[in-house]
């Protein structure tokens, strides 16, 4: 299955749905997103500082774990230039932003699942692809 940001940051901050986020990465071996997700994650551990929601010292405990997590997970990251042409047609076709229709772009091509808990983007997307499932729904 592909899972974005919002799915992958929830294994490195304490957030809603964390736990979901922890139960399917434990219970499914192989997932994809493309590049962009490097810093999509490390991102929003970020922002969370800016927030006043962690620490630095937080934040950098974090990252360090996301850093590892791609190095020891099953997760294979696309080339975002290679899932581009066909993220831009499913952005000009859905008015949707590029940076998410790249994981949509990535599931179409691994025809596998899109796991996001980025709710707004699950019901852009209702009814045209139905492989597009929220967190909370997608169990593990």
């Amino acid at each position: 299955m592909v899972l974005d940001a919002s799915v992958l940051a929830k294994l490195f901050v304490r957030e809603p749905l964390s736990e979901h986020a922890h139960a399917l990465v434990r219970a499914h071996s192989r997932f994809h997103a493309p590049a962009l997700v490097r810093v999509e994650v490390s991102s929003a551990i970020t922002r969370k500082v800016r927030r006043g929601e962690l620490t630095a010292g937080q934040a950098e405990a974090s990252l360090a774990l996301w850093a590892e997590f791609r190095r020891l997970s099953h997760l294979r990251l696309d080339d975002d230039g290679d899932l581009l042409p066909a993220a831009e047609r499913l952005s000009l076709d859905l008015r949707h932003p590029l940076a998410d229709c790249l994981y949509l772009a990535a599931a179409e091509r691994h025809r596998v699942p899109l796991v996001t808990a980025d709710r707004p983007f699950v019901d852009a997307l209702a009814g045209r692809f139905p492989s597009v499932r929220h967190l909370d729904a997608a169990g593990p």
